[in-house]
């Protein structure tokens, strides 16, 4: 859970949800303004169809953050279809040549929050069952060796399915997980169509590595061939 917040919700310019007001805000880590930046969120239901999305041109100040730039309506009745009691939201900022500067992703529940003093309940917390239902993805990897020994892992969603919670693991000969390992993402999920391109660097590690896997909520584990040395 530390790797995964660390990875995402530290990222120095961030488009993020709250749970409790369904609005979305950009925070800026940064000691620079930006402005002209646009931010994007869709909403996906379990079945991976797109049922909601809206765009908002932003500015944020240095080291600064705009809030509630706008809400996510959930209302059923604004909906082209009924939400699924399991639905994602992808968040997107991209600069004024629409150029991608921040992404995020979230898993949400029907489940109602029920106050402060229930923290295991609420969309953020309970009412996943439902992600075992999850269609099956598709995903393809292209695998190069990149410079001073870092592998370069390309994985593209090109199924029709979200592909949910992929990790990559890269393993020694006796099937062990290389330590120390350095990866510039892990535990992400790609849409329909979108792609990802991972760094590993094993140079620090002592073990020589053999196989790299990668799983995923919902695609079979792959193992894949490098040829770094």
């Amino acid at each position: 859970a530390m790797l995964y917040h660390t990875a995402n919700a530290l990222e120095p310019l961030h488009p993020q949800f709250d749970y409790k007001t369904n609005t979305v805000s950009v925070v800026n880590d940064r000691y620079t303004a930006y402005d002209g930046l646009t931010l994007t969120a869709e909403v996906y239901d379990l079945q991976s169809r797109k049922l909601w999305s809206k765009s908002q041109q932003v500015s944020v100040p240095a080291d600064g953050v705009a809030n509630d730039v706008f809400a996510i309506d959930f209302a059923q009745g604004e909906l082209p279809s009924p939400l699924t009691q399991v639905h994602f939201i992808k968040l997107r900022l991209t600069d004024a040549t629409g150029r991608l500067v921040g992404d995020n992703f979230y898993w949400r529940s029907l489940d109602r929050d029920n106050g402060e003093r229930y923290h295991a309940s609420g969309p953020c917390a309970a009412g996943f069952k439902s992600l075992a239902d999850m269609p099956q993805a598709k995903v393809a990897t292209k695998v190069k060796q990149g410079k001073n020994k870092t592998i370069e892992v390309e994985v593209k969603n090109t199924g029709k399915t979200i592909a949910f919670f992929l990790q990559l693991q890269l393993k020694d000969e006796q099937g062990s997980s290389v330590k120390p390992c350095f990866m510039t993402d892990n535990f992400f999920s790609l849409l329909p169509g979108e792609k990802k391109t991972v760094v590993i660097d094993p140079s620090a590690a002592k073990a020589k590595a053999g196989t790299l896997l990668l799983r995923g909520w919902n695609i079979p584990t792959r193992t894949m061939k490098h040829n770094s040395k």
